[in-house]
């Protein structure tokens, strides 16, 4: 006994299948994988486990919703999703949904090299007919796994000419025809709707850029006038304490000329003159002239 490579149960030897890779699948994770993947002779770990993710989409996204919109024998399509199925014709009911959970649908964009063919069979003396085999086979996702079907067994194309007793030209059942042509109608109306919404997602994201770069720009704009506001209210404090100041240093009211001005000036000038024996009388000389000039670009103003 050893454990399911996958849900880790313990499973025997005829209860599981080896893979190519050596580990052990129970037959219950294995039966869940599309028949494509199951059939494959070098199935490894890793393509069983893609075949397993793409089992748990298809049963909880896929099949709830298929439902059979044209068929020719083994195979159904749900014309409107773009989905594929490979089974027995009596696998669904009446409404077209699928009696049964089954991962054997695919995405018709994920399948490649699509070919439905016919193969001739015996053409017998006196028949107008001949009876062939109509069969599918493509290659899903990565190219690694194909799907080979048979159709149908017992299909019948009508003789146009016969080189012997035993071989013929005939054309392909007309059947088969048409659905082919549905069959490619419905890949390139499923193309279509992807490069629809991939356009539609290009420039939703494109509008969302501009959004976003529009959304920045405006960001920066009331940052900057926010910053030059800050700034100029600054300014203005700085500019009012050092009026402020000066008014101070002048002993003026909040009402003065310029007369007044210099007086005051002139007065404190002398008081602060080197003469009267002040320490800093330059440097209070200085102070002085400044916050007249303060004082005196106000009444400008004014």
């Amino acid at each position: 006994m050893e454990p399911c490579a996958n849900c880790k149960q313990k499973t025997g030897l005829f209860s599981s299948v080896k893979l190519y890779s050596g580990e052990r699948i129970c037959k219950a994770c294995f039966r869940k994988i599309p028949k494509s993947f199951r059939q494959y002779r070098y199935l490894d770990y890793r393509l069983f486990m893609e075949g397993y993710e793409h089992a748990d989409h298809v049963l909880e996204h896929v099949y709830p919703a298929f439902r059979v919109t044209a068929q020719y024998g083994r195979m159904a399509i749900d014309e409107h999703h773009g989905w594929v199925y490979l089974g027995d014709a009596t696998d669904f009911a009446k409404d077209g949904k699928l009696k049964y959970p089954s991962s054997d649908l695919y995405d018709c964009l994920d399948l490649s090299e699509v070919d439905i063919r016919v193969e001739p069979g015996t053409v017998h003396a006196g028949t107008k007919t001949v009876e062939c085999s109509v069969l599918f086979s493509a290659v899903f996702q990565a190219g690694e796994i194909r799907i080979e079907e048979t159709l149908k067994r017992h299909a019948r194309g009508n003789i146009l000419a016969v080189s012997d007793g035993r071989h013929a030209s005939f054309a392909e059942p007309v059947d088969l025809a048409a659905f082919r042509s549905v069959y490619n109608q419905m890949v390139a109306h499923v193309v279509s709707a992807a490069q629809e919404a991939e356009m539609t997602m290009q420039k939703k994201q494109q509008d969302d850029a501009w959004k976003a770069a529009a959304m920045a720009q405006m960001e920066r704009e009331i940052r900057t006038r926010m910053e030059k506001e800050m700034e100029a209210e600054r300014l203005a404090r700085s500019r009012m304490q050092k009026l402020d100041e000066a008014k101070s240093l002048f002993m003026l009211g909040q009402e003065y000329d310029l007369q007044q001005l210099k007086r005051q000036r002139a007065l404190l000038l002398k008081t602060f003159h080197p003469d009267n024996g002040q320490v800093d009388s330059a440097a209070y000389a200085q102070k002085i002239n400044d916050a007249y000039q303060i004082l005196a670009n106000e009444l400008a103003k004014e």
